[in-house]
């Protein structure tokens, strides 16, 4: 018998509404995913196609596009374990202030339960955009040129692959389009990089924007270092500061609100200026409570 699905921890400030939308029981049938759906929805699902050396670290996009507000995601996922091991499931930028987002470890051999959950702040907004990344290595064999491995959707549940809105109203599978994706091998090369490592420094818009809460911006950096990123008032007050050292890649930082000793600013508009080497770049952002 396959083990139940099981939720690690849920902070007590999430809603009730999608506290409740975790309580479903198995189905009764397996559905096949849409590869190339006929009849555009108004939602989507999808995974993004990249190709893949052996040995090599990659991260594959997931995604959504949402009509609504959502505040609740159940996927689950399918991949080849013969030829890959999945590493980790990461957020992005459109739920990074999400309190949830984590995959199931009581899943089959080749597949992936993720769960993620907003609280009442950071419901994710109508658009479009990618939600979180799926983390595999590669395994390191010998593989037949332009091996395709699938990446898709898999039905086996009551609630796999399905949205809540911000009323915690279920949003099925029969108003959301599923694009599966795939990583398609090369026969030679072992490499020790993220696969679409970013080709230059750049700073991302801050979302949601305006925000009330929290908000989050991206920094992609070509190759490792020690970066800062420095928040100012209009008055041109340094109010907080971000430092650190990063691999190359995207890092996801996140600001509360509050200046450096913790305490809340007040609302208005607010620039963040990024620096990593001899690149710098500046944004705005807007504070609303």
């Amino acid at each position: 018998m396959r083990p139940q699905s099981r939720i690690r921890a849920i902070p007590a400030a999430t809603p009730l509404f999608l506290l409740l939308a975790f309580c479903s029981g198995p189905a009764q049938a397996v559905s096949t995913p849409f590869l190339h759906p006929t009849v555009q929805k108004p939602n989507e699902m999808r995974l993004d196609s990249i190709t893949a050396s052996p040995g090599q670290l990659v991260s594959v996009a997931i995604s959504i596009t949402n009509a609504t507000p959502v505040g609740l995601l159940l996927m689950r996922l399918s991949y080849d374990p013969n030829f890959l091991d999945f590493q980790s499931a990461t957020p992005a930028l459109r739920v990074a202030g999400w309190p949830i987002f984590n995959e199931d470890a009581d899943t089959l051999p080749g597949e992936i339960h993720i769960v993620g959950v907003a609280d009442s702040s950071s419901i994710m907004q109508p658009g479009s955009g990618e939600v979180g990344y799926l983390n595999f290595q590669v395994r390191n064999q010998a593989v037949p040129p332009n091996t395709f491995l699938p990446i898709c959707f898999v039905f086996r549940e009551t609630g796999d692959n399905t949205m809540n809105d911000s009323s915690g109203n279920l949003i099925d599978s029969t108003v959301i389009d599923y694009i599966c994706g795939s990583i398609t091998l090369n026969s030679t090369g072992i490499a020790d990089e993220w696969q679409n490592r970013p080709e230059g420094f750049e700073l991302g818009q801050n979302y949601p924007n305006p925000f009330n809460a929290n908000t989050s911006f991206t920094l992609a950096m070509p190759k490792s270092g020690s970066y800062s990123v420095r928040i100012y008032n209009l008055a041109g007050q340094m109010v907080r500061t971000f430092e650190g050292e990063a691999p190359a890649g995207r890092q996801i930082l996140t600001w509360d609100g509050t200046d450096q000793n913790g305490k809340p600013v007040s609302s208005g508009i607010y620039f963040y200026k990024a620096e990593t080497g001899k690149s710098v770049s500046v944004k705005r952002m807007i504070l609303i409570k």
